[in-house]
């Protein structure tokens, strides 16, 4: 483990130093898809999501069932189930949701 030791004064001088317009903020906006085996309407969505460059991270519920009480409990009962940066979801291949990332 390695420790930096920061004096709290210099944090706004370090942050000043930082070269925004470098950063690419495109690996912050991450879009998650919950899928399952054989569903076509999750290969569309992820096939959409790829086709368009846009990032996202995907959660099998058949390989990764602990996600299932999660959707059940936020009302979810079909696949796709996909959560936007900004924290909102939806289920089923949405093409008109998604065009807004790309």
């Amino acid at each position: 483990m390695v420790l930096f030791l920061i004096d709290f004064f210099d944090i706004p001088a370090i942050l000043s130093n930082i070269n925004y317009e470098l950063i690419s903020w495109e690996v912050f906006i991450m879009v998650t898809v919950f899928s399952k085996n054989n569903c076509i309407q999750c290969k569309m969505t992820k096939k959409f999501l790829q086709q368009h460059q846009i990032n996202f991270v995907e959660h099998n519920i058949d390989e990764q069932p602990e996600y299932v009480d999660q959707l059940k409990a936020a009302g979810f009962l079909a696949t796709p189930v996909v959560k936007l940066p900004n924290g909102s979801a939806f289920s089923g291949f949405r093409p008109d949701r998604l065009q807004a990332l790309a």
